[in-house]
């Protein structure tokens, strides 16, 4: 995670450190708007999910990308919760 003043830019990767699919998020007037930059074949949902509650959060703008095979809802799970403590 690398924080900025109004956001952040997250990359989850398994493996090698690659980028992946992207998208945007912005926290504003208590409403998250998101979209894709880059879309993702399997994992839109939870990258959507994730990248809202990181922008509600923070605040602010979020960039997400994640480079993964396949998440597991306990792996989803895990990486939710190394968010939320990385949002603190």
């Amino acid at each position: 995670m690398l924080r900025f003043q109004n956001g952040c830019f997250v990359s989850v990767s398994e493996g090698e450190e690659c980028l992946g699919a992207v998208v945007a998020s912005l926290y504003n007037k208590s409403v998250s708007t998101t979209t894709q930059v880059i879309p993702s074949k399997s994992e839109s949902l939870f990258m959507r999910l994730a990248a809202e509650r990181l922008a509600t959060r923070l605040n602010g703008i979020v960039l997400l990308s994640v480079s993964v095979q396949n998440i597991s809802v306990e792996v989803a799970k895990g990486i939710m919760s190394e968010l939320d403590m990385m949002a603190l």
